[in-house]
């Protein structure tokens, strides 16, 4: 297994904001074609079920830095490990409480084979342009993602 960190938060990389929930999230790439792995959250989920989310994520434990708990959610929820680079980092305030996201990138040479069926419900790979074409059409944000739900008119285009 390959990972590494591009930032070092220091302490703040274990402590983190006073009051915010954590998250770490993954987007892997195709690299044959450059389309982005994303799930469609299963059905029992209790937070977004069946809707579009990175290709792997979750909350950050206490005393897990954020790329370990990108590299362990992406093992958990997909069997996948590869090389992570930091893409960004969110500050997501909402009625339900601030979040904090980490977002790291990275690239697999081949499709996802397995995923858990609690956390899954299917993968499909969209292009950039599909993924801009969605949020325009549902009017969402690279924060609110995950609350796009899946439908058939998007099945089609995947």
């Amino acid at each position: 297994m390959y990972i590494i960190k591009v930032e070092n938060f220091g302490e703040y990389e274990i402590q983190g904001m006073k009051g915010y929930k954590r998250l770490a999230k993954v987007l892997l790439i195709r690299e044959s074609d450059g389309k982005v792995a994303v799930q469609i959250r299963s059905d029992d989920k209790e937070v977004g079920p069946g809707c579009i989310d990175f290709s792997a994520g979750g909350k950050i434990d206490e005393g897990e830095t954020p790329v370990d708990a990108a590299v362990r959610e992406l093992y958990e929820e997909i069997r996948v490990k590869t090389k992570l680079e930091l893409l960004d980092r969110l500050e997501y305030p909402r009625a339900s409480g601030n979040y904090e996201i980490f977002v790291y990138l990275g690239k697999i040479d081949k499709n996802i084979e397995w995923f858990d069926t609690f956390e899954v419900k299917e993968v499909r790979y969209l292009s950039l342009d599909e993924i801009l074409d969605l949020y325009r059409r549902t009017k969402t944000t690279l924060k609110r993602f995950s609350t796009t739900r899946w439908s058939p008119h998007l099945k089609d285009r995947a």
